[in-house]
């Protein structure tokens, strides 16, 4: 045949081929399809090559073995429309097989089905396939039977989470365990431990458990070589270890993980999740820069996978990384797409992540000083938060109503409030401390000086056994007001400053400085403190230095437009003195050198080592020296060289 097209005659192979095929008896077709088949078996041709020849053969044991093959290759892939087609087509075959091989294969490939509509968190469809795998494993009974109901039990466990139902997280995942513990299945007891581990920590508040779960799932997998589950299970080990403040083996877990993702191109999935969890680690290290990286790059990978249900841990992470470094315009966008895209995937508005975001999303509101808007949204989850026991996502929304109440002045509302984040907080005990920190200050404006101290030493016990530092600047302010304590003043400005030096980039640096209230306040009072320091100690002395700007590039002569004043602090007086008795002429040198190199950090310059010298009354190579034994105390404040 011929036909004319816009570049001249072509021939219609494809409707040649129509005719010939039409033309072909059945049973010939149908001995053609099976001999094709067997030829391209052979050949280790693509499963949905040998599905399509099979079907039409005739086998169809063969033909639904090769459908699932198919969507579990497009599964695997993240293809999941593709996956979805296959599934479907394997099961409208099913009732061609015999009675009892009819129920193994639906099984079979519904528990395939039911991971895709998991991740595309298709939740109805989801349910059903679930519900169905139930139905099938308890009519088929044995060691099948049980296989496809511990694979039922794991999805509830999820399922459960997006209804808000955190005691059916741990019943799920305990009946579970309970099966393949009686199986003898070591394999399956490792993979629900895995998920189970990562509600436990991410959702339950049972980061203690979780924790030995995972470590126990870590060694299986290590221990056969399971490279998946391996990775899987250390990502979600650093969230448990990070809940519970040991932030640096948290971190060197994800690290772990990221590295074995990225020697392996069979793992380039698992890398979004290794890159997660390392983004909460640097988090919790108050390294704020590093986890905006790495967390952007996550949520991106997730994306691309179309992964859903990590996509919206993303957001939600990201969302609070953004308020924490005073990106509120950023936070108040993201919540507004986790919101678009749980609309998109059909999530309830009963669901763990819409409250959750309703409440970080009233957070920022008050911290960016729009209460009105903080309290129309909080009114709507007031009857959930009387009623409601349990959950971070609970404990969030009455953090963010606590700080509501203390803007407004109404103490003794807001101490209420926090007493229930309190008793919240009390049964997990993680590094999250802010719930503390908040009732401290809610009892110290309302006069109960006893409950601010107690809820402050409790914040101070739990962070001194964890190396997280995140919390250190509120932690080190409520000190300061409700001890009047002015030395934890000098200590909180000294923490906030030596985050603000991580901080690459100027515009994220004057955000996380000048945005967040807390930090306002504490350079406020600083100031007021170190002017009446300064009037009552004559030793305080203070200098104006003209620094090159930080964002002035290296190799070129410097003009005045490159400089700028600068404010240096050469002797805090007393507070020197006190340094000077704890650790020696050196040891208050070195202090004095970092707080020139904060001082000028927040001011938006780079000292040169000159600066330093002439400023400190020594030697260059002095200075040379101090930096090299200062080490990670003074990495990220920046010096011209």
């Amino acid at each position: 045949m011929v036909m004319e097209g816009e570049r001249g005659y072509k021939f219609s192979h494809d409707f040649v081929h129509e005719q010939v095929y039409a033309a072909i008896g059945p049973e010939r077709l149908r001995t053609l399809h099976k001999r094709a088949a067997a030829a391209l078996q052979t050949e280790r041709a693509e499963p949905g090559v040998l599905a399509w020849h099979c079907e039409r053969a005739g086998a169809w044991r063969e033909a639904v073995r090769h459908h699932r093959r198919a969507g579990d290759k497009a599964e695997a892939a993240y293809a999941h429309n593709s996956a979805l087609k296959h599934y479907d087509q394997a099961l409208s075959i099913v009732p061609q097989l015999e009675l009892q091989e009819m129920k193994f294969s639906r099984l079979h490939v519904l528990c395939s089905r039911q991971l895709v509509y998991g991740m595309q968190l298709d939740l109805k469809k989801w349910q059903a396939d679930i519900e169905a795998i139930e139905a099938l494993s308890e009519d088929l009974g044995g060691t099948m039977g049980t296989t496809g109901l511990m694979t039922a039990l794991e999805a509830r466990m999820t399922l459960a989470l997006f209804a808000s139902d955190m005691t059916g997280i741990g019943r799920a995942g305990d009946r579970a365990l309970a099966l393949a513990k009686a199986q003898g299945n070591r394999r399956a007891e490792a993979r629900i431990a895995n998920i189970l581990g990562m509600h436990l920590a991410s959702r339950v508040g049972q980061a203690e458990r979780a924790r030995k779960l995972l470590q126990g799932t870590v060694a299986f997998a290590s221990a056969n070589k399971d490279s998946l589950l391996l990775v899987s299970a250390l990502c979600n080990l650093s969230g448990a270890q990070r809940h519970l403040g040991e932030c640096n083996t948290a971190k060197d877990n994800a690290l772990h993980a990221l590295t074995l993702s990225q020697l392996d191109q069979h793992l380039y999935a698992a890398r979004a999740d290794a890159l997660h969890a390392l983004g909460c680690a640097e988090w919790y290290l108050a390294r704020w820069q590093a986890a905006h990286t790495a967390l952007a790059a996550a949520s991106q990978l997730h994306s691309t996978l179309n992964n859903m249900w990590a996509a919206l841990d993303d957001l939600l992470n990201f969302a609070v990384l953004n308020t924490q470094m005073g990106d509120f315009d950023a936070a108040i966008l993201t919540l507004q797409q986790l919101q678009s895209l749980a609309r998109r995937v059909g999530l309830s508005a009963d669901s763990d992540l819409w409250k959750w975001g309703d409440a970080l999303l009233a957070d920022v509101y008050v911290l960016s000083g729009e209460v009105d808007k903080a309290e129309q949204l909080l009114l709507g989850m007031a009857d959930w938060m009387d009623k409601a026991i349990e959950g971070r996502q609970l404990l969030s929304a009455l953090q963010t109503h606590g700080r509501l109440l203390l803007e407004r002045g109404e103490h003794a509302c807001a101490l209420k409030t926090l007493e229930k984040a309190k008793a919240i907080w009390q049964r997990e005990q993680t590094v999250q401390v802010e719930p503390l920190l908040l009732h401290a200050l809610a009892a110290h404006r309302a006069g109960d000086g006893a409950a601010a101290r107690a809820s402050l030493k409790l914040a101070e016990q739990r962070l001194q056994r964890s190396d997280a530092a995140f919390a250190n600047v509120h932690l080190h302010w409520a000190r300061h007001v409700v001890l009047a304590d002015g030395t934890a003043l000098s200590q909180a400005r000294d923490e906030l400053h030596r985050q603000t030096g991580q901080f690459d980039d100027p515009t994220q640096r004057a955000r996380f400085l000048t945005n967040i209230q807390l930090h306002r306040h504490i350079e406020a009072a600083w100031r007021a403190h170190t002017q009446s320091a300064k009037a009552a100690d004559p030793a305080v002395r203070q200098t104006i230095v003209r620094l090159a700007r930080q964002d002035v590039p290296l190799g070129r002569k410097l003009t005045d437009e490159d400089r700028t004043d600068v404010t240096w602090t050469l002797d805090a007086g007393a507070a020197d003195a006190g340094v000077m008795q704890q650790v020696g002429k050196v040891g208050l040198r070195q202090h004095r050198l970092r707080r020139l190199l904060e001082e000028a950090r927040a001011q938006g310059a780079a000292p040169t080592d000159e600066d330093l010298a002439k400023a400190l009354d020594v030697q260059v190579r002095t200075i040379e020296r101090d930096m090299k034994e200062l080490g990670k105390q003074v990495r990220g404040l920046t010096r011209r060289r």
